[in-house]
């Protein structure tokens, strides 16, 4: 083979690895806990945390470039009377490039929580471990780039009278 035919070859395996690891298909178990304190993580599957008393009906969102114009809900599901959850990401990228998911999760009578998360790679050998406290949920805050947004549409609003 010649050197052109072997830089073809490894360029094709490249993209069919980018479209097998990040494309389609990513799937990530969560397991929502109630506890004194409301948080989200990636932990091993094995972590003790994921057995306290679950917590059924909570929301799990999650944004893929919060702080963008392209910001975008990419996954949302509810968690079950096990308190579990599976998240299917179905874009390209999920848990391979080096960006954080803005993951949000809401139940009533509890406080929510939304933080940016780092996907694992190996979803398999991870969970996303949520803890939710009870109490009163407040408004999710917003990003950057809607408190940017909504400062322009006041401003158009107000000049525009």
């Amino acid at each position: 083979m010649t050197k052109t035919m072997h830089r073809l070859s490894a360029a094709a395996a490249a993209i069919a690895a980018v479209l097998v690891l990040g494309g389609c298909g990513y799937t990530l178990e969560a397991k929502v806990v109630r506890g004194s304190f409301s948080s989200l993580m990636i932990v091993d599957k094995n972590d003790s945390r994921l057995d306290q008393p679950p917590l059924q009906g909570a929301r799990i969102t999650v944004t893929r470039d919060a702080d963008s114009l392209g910001a975008r809900t990419v996954a949302s599901t509810v968690s079950d009377g096990d308190g579990g959850a599976t998240i299917s990401i179905d874009v390209m990228g999920a848990g391979i490039t080096d960006e954080d998911w803005l993951i949000r999760a809401s139940a009533g009578g509890h406080q929510n929580i939304g933080l940016p998360v780092r996907l694992p790679v190996s979803p398999s050998s991870k969970r996303l471990l949520v803890i939710l406290a009870p109490g009163r949920a407040e408004p999710f805050g917003t990003t950057s780039f809607e408190a940017e947004r909504d400062t322009v549409l006041e401003q158009i609003e107000r000049y525009s009278q």
